[in-house]
């Protein structure tokens, strides 16, 4: 609700004036050009506490990932006897029944791989279409579980499942099991080709690929904007690395490359005028230089 209220205001004080891309790239709207219907209610009404069953549900609740990637956490992290018996009592209790209400997207995941957690999983093969008709789910995976064996024993994962995105961060193995350790970039090979052909026989509507670009990786977007090119993805989302307490500071700032003070910083800025990068698939999404490059895009006192 105190969220709900600093974005009515106009103030966005939970929001990052360097990182969230609708600050970045200047394109929140005024109040006065929202014209949904719900979302003018809640304008002009000044409301805080909602009555509706949300149209986007983000699940981030269970870390559980096979990966301990450097740039999200230092180790392997996997719920134990406890926490499953907690999210499993949720499940029941709180999430099936929200999900029923809903008329729009769920997310899963935003904090560790849907596949690698029991509790996620659990979820996905509890949903029937005709108990949950109006709920779209996109999955954001490391793809190195979600096999073909594993998409077939979600019953019912071509009507549920929308939009699939994957992190990879490489365009090689080498650099792949540096920022995607343990991972095997030859296991994941063939599970993107899967997932190429589920988009392309129209099973999922929409493909994307992520990349948390850093020191280790700059060097292989322009290979990396290939190998969508030739899955055959709908998007690349380039992200600008964020410290979630698992770097310390003076390495975090010599990982991250979009920082003016990295020494490799102008090689990469040279590197972004390639024009591979202008291709329709291709969003720099956070990948912003800087705050101060940029400061005449922060005059947010007219936005809501």
């Amino acid at each position: 609700m105190e969220i709900r209220r600093s974005i009515l205001d106009g103030d966005f004080s939970y929001c990052s004036r360097t990182l969230y891309p609708f600050i970045t790239q200047d394109s929140l709207p005024k109040k006065s050009e929202v014209i949904e219907l719900l979302m003018r209610k809640y304008i002009d009404t000044d409301s805080v506490f909602l009555k509706e069953a949300p149209t986007t549900f983000v699940m981030a609740h269970d870390r559980t990932c096979n990966l301990a990637c450097p740039s999200c956490r230092p180790e392997v992290i996997a719920a134990n006897q406890e926490q499953q018996d907690m999210l499993n009592k949720c499940k029941d209790t709180i999430i099936l029944p929200l999900l029923k209400e809903m008329k729009g997207w769920c997310f899963m995941t935003s904090d560790g791989d849907p596949f690698a957690s029991k509790h996620y999983r659990s979820i996905l093969t509890s949903l029937d279409p005709s108990e949950y008709p109006n709920l779209k789910i996109s999955i954001l995976t490391n793809r190195l579980l979600l096999t073909p064996k594993m998409w077939t024993s979600i019953p019912h994962a071509a009507k549920f499942i929308y939009t699939v995105s994957v992190s990879i961060d490489a365009a090689t193995p080498e650099t792949y099991l540096k920022v995607r350790r343990p991972g095997n970039f030859d296991s994941l090979l063939p599970n993107l080709e899967f997932l190429g052909n589920l988009r392309r026989e129209s099973t999922i509507t929409q493909l994307n690929f992520n990349f948390v670009v850093q020191n280790e990786n700059y060097l292989e977007m322009e290979q990396f904007v290939k190998l969508g090119l030739r899955i055959g993805v709908d998007k690349i989302h380039f992200q600008r690395i964020l410290n979630l307490s698992s770097i310390p500071d003076e390495e975090f700032l010599r990982n991250d490359i979009a920082d003016p003070r990295n020494a490799a910083y102008p090689d990469f800025m040279k590197m972004l005028e390639n024009p591979i990068f202008d291709n329709d698939i291709v969003d720099l999404y956070t990948l912003i230089p800087s705050r101060s490059h940029f400061k005449d895009r922060f005059e947010l006192s007219d936005k809501a």
